[in-house]
């Protein structure tokens, strides 16, 4: 018997099928722009709302510290300005290999006029 090993889940990773079960609605009917006035808006408030509680909860945070992403680059790039933004000028920042992105050097160039200076 054949095994396949996927190992390009820096890329992308398959969605556990409890994950996905979960998610279905909001690829459907449930679809509207949470942060709107709209009724479609209010129905996807709500169960963001509770996502937001639920993971507060398991990792011991306020719901308000909780904020979701369209995008790894997105997350990276929030971690890159808070880290800038609290540093003293000509402060440097020091990355892991790992984190040595084309992503995270690009953002770290935009930064150089404001808290990289």
């Amino acid at each position: 018997m054949k095994r396949f090993v996927y190992a390009d889940n820096a890329a992308t990773t398959p969605v556990l099928p409890e994950v996905r079960d979960v998610m279905l609605p909001f690829f459907g009917e449930i679809f509207g722009n949470p942060s709107s006035a709209y009724s479609k808006g209010a129905e996807a408030a709500a169960p963001l709302a509770k996502a937001r509680e639920t993971i507060a909860a398991l990792l011991g945070a306020k719901p308000t510290e909780i904020f979701f992403t369209a995008s790894g680059s997105e997350a990276d790039n929030w971690a890159i300005k808070g880290v800038a933004s609290s540093m003293k000028p000509k402060e440097s920042i020091l990355f892991p290999l790992n984190l040595n992105t084309t992503r995270c050097f690009m953002h770290l160039n935009l930064l150089r006029g404001t808290a990289m200076k």
